[in-house]
């Protein structure tokens, strides 16, 4: 509508977008075990420039794409090593 304020629709993104997504993440995080917690926080940031690149045809730089793989890595190591040997 031309000419109607958009601050209500602001509050509502805030509000539905960003503060209901990250009580639900809080929640989730207190039903899961404290190692997987960790691991989900850490592939946050990745997950969103993923999305980011797919979604919203962003681009990332070199020095992004080497962060995000630095951190999958290290995930993935400190998830190997919490294993124990004959889990694997």
């Amino acid at each position: 509508m031309p000419g109607a304020p958009s601050w209500p629709l602001f509050i509502v993104l805030g509000v539905v977008g960003a503060g209901l997504s990250f009580i639900l993440y809080i929640v989730g995080l207190r039903h899961t075990a404290p190692a997987v917690a960790s691991i989900v926080a850490m592939v946050e940031p990745v997950t969103a420039s993923l999305f980011g690149v797919v979604v919203l045809d962003e681009s990332l730089a070199a020095l992004q794409i080497l962060g995000m793989g630095l951190i999958l890595l290290t995930v993935t190591a400190l998830g190997l090593q919490g294993r124990e040997p004959n889990e694997m």
